[in-house]
């Protein structure tokens, strides 16, 4: 009947011997409806356990992949993921309409000091720091060849990017005289 206080369950009145009986059958039933409730939980649970695994092994399968792309002297990215990245930055500028300047870096003096390979990677790791200590944590960087790389400077117009360059020329310098820095922009 569907007038019970729980729909699908009948109200019948029982004979005195047959109350005893009826709590049993309804405690198994009771126990059973629980038990199969507590499987479902448990399947739920193990299912979300492993979303979260399969969630956790692909952020850092993609950490692993971004780590490969990455040049090991400089920390920036290599030409694949960087290409993807500028793309990226590109996209989102005329998406929202903002500014995206690009700065095109050329070290100079590297190629003298590649007659000791010790020295190209002081001054490749040098030049990284310089480029880190004025750029924001939001722009990337990608190295393009031995001695090149583009900076994407969201954001930035091109006096603002000309003055950036000119402050990693100027930190270059102070750390190795004998390098400079020569950069074009583009807007």
């Amino acid at each position: 009947r569907e007038d019970g206080p729980v729909q699908g369950v009948a109200l019948v009145p029982l004979q005195p011997g047959a109350q005893i009986l009826a709590a049993t059958c309804f405690l198994a039933v009771i126990e059973a409806c629980l038990h199969r409730e507590g499987q479902r939980r448990r399947r739920r649970c193990a299912g979300q356990k492993q979303d979260q695994r399969a969630a956790e092994d692909r952020e850092h399968a993609l950490a692993e992949l971004e780590k490969e792309q990455l040049d090991e002297l400089t920390g920036f990215y290599r030409r694949g993921l960087g290409q993807a990245m500028l793309q990226r930055e590109i996209d989102r500028a005329h998406a929202t309409e903002d500014r995206l300047v690009f700065a095109y870096c050329y070290v100079e003096g590297l190629k003298r000091s590649d007659d000791t390979q010790d020295h190209a990677d002081v001054l490749l790791k040098a030049t990284a720091a310089a480029i880190r200590s004025r750029l924001r944590s939001y722009d990337s960087v990608m190295r393009i060849g031995g001695d090149e790389f583009i900076c994407a400077l969201p954001g930035a117009d091109l006096d603002e990017a000309a003055n950036i360059m000119r402050d990693i020329g100027d930190a270059l310098a102070k750390v190795r005289p004998q390098a400079t820095m020569s950069f074009g922009l583009g807007a």
